[in-house]
């Protein structure tokens, strides 16, 4: 890549080959970003390797998860988005793309890629998630996805004075 060359993204479904270079992610997201998580960097590096295997495996080959991660041209993993279907309901989660690789369009890419999984594999399914305040990119993202506020707040174990704001998207119409 030439000097000062913007490095390209790509976005694809997590592969069980990933695990290592995603909890290095998943680890990096957590210390940079704690009040973005619902979760906690102790909590994650304490979480015992089955669990870490669990997700990646679920999320790489099943329909009620995934998890897409972002990387550029250079190769590093640099950002991610995880989903999960529950009873009826398309939930997004763990968003994160590194700073250093912010403005480079990841995050619209992994969104997308969500969506356009729920909207495939669970057509009519409402898509929520909660945001941290201070994440306005994130929630301008969300908004330019057609996300509303729906007045419904969060408050996490590991920081109960912190809130987050669930945002939804109502199912896509279908034409008659």
């Amino acid at each position: 890549m030439h000097p000062g060359a913007r490095p390209t993204v790509q976005v694809r479904r997590i592969m069980e080959s990933d695990l290592e270079a995603f909890r290095e992610l998943r680890l990096r997201a957590l210390a940079t970003d704690p009040m973005a998580f619902g979760d906690t960097l102790e909590g994650a590096q304490k979480a015992e390797e089955s669990g870490w295997r669990d997700w990646v495996r679920r999320s790489s080959s099943l329909d009620d998860a995934i998890t897409f991660l972002a990387s550029t041209s250079e190769g590093p993993l640099v950002g991610m988005l995880g989903s999960v279907w529950k009873e009826g309901v398309t939930w997004l989660g763990a968003m994160w793309v590194d700073p250093r690789f912010r403005g480079l369009g990841a995050g619209g890419l992994l969104l997308d890629s969500v969506l356009a999984w729920s909207d495939s594999i669970h057509a009519g399914s409402e898509v929520r998630l909660y945001v941290a305040p201070a994440q306005e990119a994130a929630i301008r993202l969300y908004r330019d996805r057609g996300f509303v506020t729906t007045g419904k707040d969060f408050h996490p174990d590991h920081a109960p004075r912190a809130v987050f704001h669930e945002m939804l998207r109502t199912p896509k119409s279908t034409p008659s």
